[in-house]
């Protein structure tokens, strides 16, 4: 699926650069920082070698249904912050214009 998400927004580019510079945390005990970081430079190797696409057609998880978890998640997160913190909503703004 990933491969599919990749493909409908052509900015592979932007989502390497983001994954690069995205902060490894730990979550005690499970994983550490080094181990968040190392999972992360493999996938990104991972998604950067087209032998890696399985050129199947998905069944049970359309690129559609996909978009569709992904837009319905962002609206319930939204929506927690806002509840939680008084300036979400000014946050989010600034995060999607940047």
């Amino acid at each position: 699926m990933e491969f599919d998400l990749i493909k409908s927004t052509d900015r592979l580019d932007e989502w390497i650069k983001l994954l690069q510079g995205a902060e490894g945390y730990s979550i005690a005990p499970f994983v550490t920082d080094r181990e968040v970081r190392k999972y992360r430079d493999e996938k990104i190797a991972w998604l950067l070698e087209a032998g890696n696409e399985p050129r199947i057609t998905p069944i049970y998880f359309t690129l559609e249904r996909v978009l569709q978890f992904i837009d319905q998640t962002a609206m319930e997160i939204r929506e927690l912050l806002r509840e939680r913190l008084p300036h979400a909503d000014e946050f989010m703004s600034r995060r999607e214009n940047s």
